[in-house]
C-alpha cells in the first residue's frame, strides 16, 4: 500500500514552523519583523545587502557554508590565495 502524504492540518504546522524559523533566523541576523523573503526563489530571508538565504525544515541547524572542512583544505578554494585556510579557521 502507497504511504499517504501529510494530513492538511499537518501540512499547515510543518508550513507555519518553517515561517517561524525564518522569522527567528531574520531576528538573530538583526533584521526587522517585516523582512522580505523571495518565494518564487524558494528563499526565506533576503538580508540588507540582498543576500538570500534557504532554511532547511527539521532540527534547528543552520547551514551557513555548502562545503566541509575538507573541501576548504583539499578541493578549489586552495587556488583562491589562502581563502581555504582562512576558511577553516572560520569553521
Amino acid at each position: 500500500m502507497a504511504k499517504r502524504g501529510l494530513s492538511s492540518e499537518d501540512a499547515r504546522k510543518v508550513r507555519q514552523q518553517g515561517h517561524d524559523d525564518a522569522f527567528e533566523f531574520a531576528m538573530l541576523i538583526g533584521l526587522e519583523s517585516d523582512y522580505r523573503n523571495n518565494q518564487a526563489a524558494k528563499k526565506d530571508v533576503v538580508d540588507p545587502d540582498g543576500d538570500t538565504h534557504s532554511l532547511k525544515s527539521g532540527n534547528k541547524k543552520w547551514q551557513i557554508f555548502l562545503y566541509g572542512k575538507r573541501a576548504f583544505e583539499d578541493d578549489v578554494f586552495q587556488s583562491m590565495n589562502g581563502i581555504g585556510q582562512l576558511l577553516v579557521k572560520c569553521i
